[in-house]
């Protein structure tokens, strides 16, 4: 059974996503923001991190930077997102993200990939 960490400060997607991921047989734990997320990863390690792009504090950039600089982690990531052109989606390259899933998009889509990575 997998582990994953779902980081999102609406708390609506957040707890759709951890409400799929449950039925769905995966250990869950979320985070509200990146830095609640970063100090969840220090304690403990997960298969995946779902993880939004656009957060106060600290964003999934910084989020992403600091898992793979910092906490040297090769967890893999998948990015949830409002940003459909945005340039700076091309910088999630250096972060080695598996995934990247626009809003909206079906949770179903998203349990469907996370099952064909095993």
């Amino acid at each position: 059974m997998k582990d994953i960490l779902v980081v999102d400060d609406e708390k609506s997607v957040l707890m759709l996503i951890e409400s799929f991921l449950q039925e769905n047989h995966f250990n869950t734990a979320v985070a509200m923001n990146g830095i609640d997320a970063i100090k969840i990863l220090e304690k403990r390690s997960f298969d995946i991190i779902i993880l939004d792009l656009s957060m106060p504090a600290l964003d999934g950039f910084e989020v992403c930077q600091h898992i793979r600089n910092v906490l040297m982690l090769d967890t893999k990531i998948i990015v949830i997102t409002a940003f459909e052109n945005s340039s700076r989606l091309d910088e999630l390259i250096k972060f080695n993200v598996s995934k990247i899933f626009i809003k909206p998009f079906k949770v179903e889509e998203l349990i469907n990939y996370i099952n064909s990575e095993e």
